[in-house]
Parts: C-alpha cells; structure tokens; sequence
C-alpha cells in the first residue's frame, strides 16, 4: 500500500511539473485575422511627374485591406518576444466612385475601380508586453517580405438594371517582391492559462514601390494600410 501511495505522489508530481512548465516555456501559436483600408502614397516625384502626382493624390480612395495566416511566437523573460508567420494579404486602392448621366443629365448609374495585389507574406515582429493579471498591455514592430500573386484593375458598373464587371491583369506591371513594415499596440485578453485573443491595432507601410518603374516613370506610389488584427493565441 505505502509503494502504491508513493507511485501516486510520484505521478501527481510528474504531472504537476509537465503542467507547470507548459504554463510557461514562453512558445505561443495561433490563427491571426486583419481588416482594415490601404491607400497609397506618393514619394520621389519627378519634374514631368507632378500632374500625375496631383490626379492620384486628389481623386484616389482607401479600400478594405485584408490577411490571414498562422503564427508562432516565443517569450523571453516574459515580456520579450519574437514572431515569425506566414500570411495571405491584399492591399488596394481605387479612384472616386463615378456616375454615369443621361442627355437629360440624370444620373443613370454608377461605376466603381478597384486596383488590388494580392501577396504572401513572412511577417518577423518583435513584441513587448506588460502583464496586468488577466490583461496584457504593450506594442510591437517589425517587417515583412512578400511574394506577389497577383495584381488586377477591376471595374464595376451598374447602369440601371445592367451590371458590366471587367477585369485587367496587371501582375506583369508589379514588382514581384516587395517588404513591408509594422508596428502598433498590443493588447491580450487572457482566457484561460493556455489560451488568450491578442488584438492588435496596426499600421503598415511598403518600402518599396508596387509597381515596376518602367510601369510607373515619373513618380514611386507606396502602399499603406491600417486596422485591427486578432489573434488566437495557444500557450504551451
């Protein structure tokens, strides 16, 4: 009976050790969702390149952003971490929606362009949080590379009952590579002691210009974007 006792003790403990240093290795992994606008910004005009500069920057409008992908981050001493993930996300821009009128000048419809890439990315962040019992408070920064899959202008019009959607290629005209930088603030809500929701409000900008310069030789236009991003957040 006393060896019995002695190998339930003994097996509590293992276990009780296993639990303890699940709790707190510091690796975390998860599901992360953005949404948000993107626009773009122009930057190293060149002489012959102001008007253009001027048309983009007064008649171009912000469009939904969006990404998804998976993630795993480790803690160092707590409130250090590092973060490297894969994702999926789409940055756009278009001009003012327009309409279209009769001879009578009634308007008659609209029309709506979007120009959008789509890339996938390895996101690299490095995070601080400050721990405040089940809430944790604190910011990140980092940069990303992203492959280009694809880039197209589509066009949406409705004129009356009829409805015209077409649809360019453009991924011949992009860069292929691009990298973008983060940061934002941090916040996380802790659930239980091996899962939390992290959200993340962001701002992202491009280094380097969307389109090839052959495509676009007067002037560089950069993506920008902003939102909010939630994670699921499994601690192990």
């Amino acid at each position: 009976m006393k060896t019995l006792k002695k190998q339930i003790l003994l097996l509590a403990l293992f276990g009780a050790a296993i639990n303890s240093n699940a709790q707190t290795t510091g690796w975390e992994t998860g599901v992360t969702l953005s949404g948000g606008a993107s626009d773009i910004i122009i930057t190293n005009i060149q002489p012959n390149g102001v008007d253009e500069a001027e048309l983009l920057n007064n008649t171009i409008r912000p469009r939904f952003y969006y990404s998804a992908g998976v993630y795993g981050r480790k803690f160092f001493k707590e409130s250090y971490g590092i973060q490297v993930g894969a994702q999926y996300s789409s940055f756009a821009f278009g001009p003012e929606t327009y309409t279209f009128q009769n001879y009578q000048g009634e308007n008659i419809g609209t029309g709506k362009d979007v120009i959008r890439f789509s890339y996938i990315e390895i996101p690299i962040q490095f995070v601080y949080k400050k721990d405040i019992g089940k809430i944790s408070v604190g910011a990140f920064a980092g940069a990303s590379a992203a492959i280009l899959l694809q880039s197209y202008y589509k066009s949406v019009t409705r004129i009356e009952d009829n409805k015209d959607v077409s649809k360019d290629n453009y991924t011949d005209f992009s860069r292929p590579i691009n990298v973008f930088v983060d940061a934002g603030a941090f916040f996380r809500y802790k659930i239980t002691e091996q899962f939390a929701i992290d959200a993340k409000p962001f701002f992202r900008m491009g280094a380097l210009p969307f389109f090839k310069k052959q495509e676009m030789p007067n002037l560089d236009a950069l993506f920008i974007a902003g939102g909010l991003n939630v994670s699921t957040v499994w601690m192990f």
